[in-house]
């Protein structure tokens, strides 16, 4: 039986842009764009995974990576994950700085500037996300599922940029282990000032269509060292390139037919928590991970113009 929804109540997932699409567009674009760029996008991706198999040759994944595996597997994630981004649609990506923004509403007049951080956050609308991190840092750590792991190639990407796995089994032990390996990377990552693989977690834990920031989890706060936050917003006249409810296969299609799919990046100062947020900005009974949280959503927030949700997986599965 299907469950009557009010108007708006899933407005963070929901399709909202089918009544502007051009079908006559769209047929043009799946007759002659579509085979071009997916037989490009396949050819990318095995060049791809050839040549991080080639750099991963008798390699001991114990170690770290040699010189020339080092700068080989950076220039193979700067130049193929761009070209599987041209081939989806993405002829231009805009990227700023807002170097300058102020955070002494959160953080106190005289907060520290860090120098480096232990990793990156972003708001997570589509697939194409890892692609956009991927090309933009030539390689950063993820968060993934276990099964990922084992398959033929794409485990070996993920083996190389040294993911995080995990089994989606949703225990309170699992999700307890997980913040434990995100909090150990992040103090790898603080002892070495910065330098190496970084990681880069989408905290929201789902995609949404781009609309909405929703509640950040705790795992990349839990530690309370500096991030930087970025924001990803992504445009286009008729069609949505945010990955929400749609099925994946449709998606693509519909994505790569498109004429043209815009996307901006925004980089903001790495944020440190001090003392003055968490007695300034504290809430009820919040633990310091979700003061830090709830500032850097709000200030990623603030920047994009995405106002902040409360709604969770459930919603985007009802």
């Amino acid at each position: 039986m299907q469950k009557n929804h009010k108007p708006g109540q899933f407005k963070e997932f929901e399709r909202l842009d089918s009544e502007k699409w051009n079908y006559g567009r769209l047929m043009i674009g799946i007759t002659f764009l579509f085979p071009f760029r997916v037989v490009g996008l396949l050819i990318a991706v095995v060049i791809y995974l050839s040549l991080v198999y080639i750099c991963t040759i008798g390699h001991d994944f114990n170690k770290p990576f040699s010189m020339w595996r080092r700068i080989l597997f950076k220039i193979t994630n700067k130049i193929f994950p761009r070209i599987a981004l041209f081939y989806c649609g993405y002829i231009t990506i805009t990227s700023k700085s807002v170097d300058d923004y102020d955070y002494s509403k959160w953080l106190g007049k005289d907060y520290n500037k860090p120098d480096f951080c232990v990793g990156s956050v972003s708001n997570h609308s589509a697939w194409t996300d890892l692609f956009v991190m991927l090309f933009r840092t030539g390689g950063v750590s993820f968060v993934s599922k276990d099964s990922i792991k084992k398959t033929p190639l794409f485990g070996k990407v993920g083996i190389a940029l040294n993911t995080i796995f995990f089994n989606r089994v949703g225990s309170k032990e699992e999700k307890q282990k997980i913040v434990e390996e995100i909090g150990k990377r992040q103090k790898t990552i603080f002892a070495a000032k910065g330098n190496g693989l970084s990681l880069h977690i989408f905290p929201e834990g789902m995609t949404t269509n781009n609309s909405h920031l929703l509640p950040f989890k705790r795992g990349v706060f839990e530690s309370l060292l500096p991030l930087k936050p970025l924001v990803v917003k992504y445009s286009s006249s008729e069609f949505n390139p945010a990955h929400d409810v749609m099925p994946m296969h449709i998606h693509l299609v519909v994505l790569m037919s498109q004429f043209t799919n815009s996307l901006e990046v925004t980089d903001l100062p790495i944020f440190e928590p001090n003392k003055y947020l968490y007695e300034t900005h504290r809430k009820a009974d919040q633990q310091n991970w979700e003061v830090y949280a709830n500032a850097v959503r709000e200030c990623m927030s603030d920047i994009s113009g995405l106002p902040t949700s409360e709604a969770s997986i459930k919603d985007k599965n009802e």
